[in-house]
């Protein structure tokens, strides 16, 4: 049985943490507890997503020791994960939420191309750009 103090109650009784920071590629943040995804963030909160995977660390309390999972994983990994296909993904999509999602795309592969230092997530980026007809070749 699992129970939610509360309280903060500073230490982590047996309760762990398990850590894999974001690598080349990765979008999301992913914690898992009990072998299951219970948040997805965008790869820039990594470090709040510890933080909150300490936080339930310290205030949940069950049978056996639970290790709370933080992890990188790139769309691919997360769909698979999760055991979805792309099209199962974009089959409830809105046409307004399609259009955010595009724009938020565009500006990730354009933000990719100005600041990234790693070719090959340069060049994924150049090649979805022309992909969506952003871009020309």
């Amino acid at each position: 049985m699992t129970h939610l103090s509360d309280h903060d109650l500073w230490i982590t009784g047996s309760n762990r943490i398990a850590t894999m920071a974001p690598g080349p590629g990765d979008l999301f943040v992913v914690t898992t507890m009990f072998g299951k995804p219970v948040l997805v963030e965008p790869v820039d909160q990594y470090d709040r997503a510890v933080r909150v995977a300490e936080g339930f660390a310290r205030r949940l309390r069950h049978d056996r020791p639970l290790t709370i999972r933080v992890m990188g994983m790139s769309l691919h990994e997360l769909l698979a994960f999760m055991g979805i296909t792309e099209a199962e993904l974009a089959a409830g999509i809105s046409p307004k939420v399609e259009g955010e999602f595009r724009q938020l795309a565009i500006d990730a592969c354009m933000g990719a191309l100005r600041e990234c230092n790693e070719p090959t997530v340069r060049k994924d980026a150049f090649d979805l750009l022309i992909k969506l007809g952003i871009l020309k070749q």
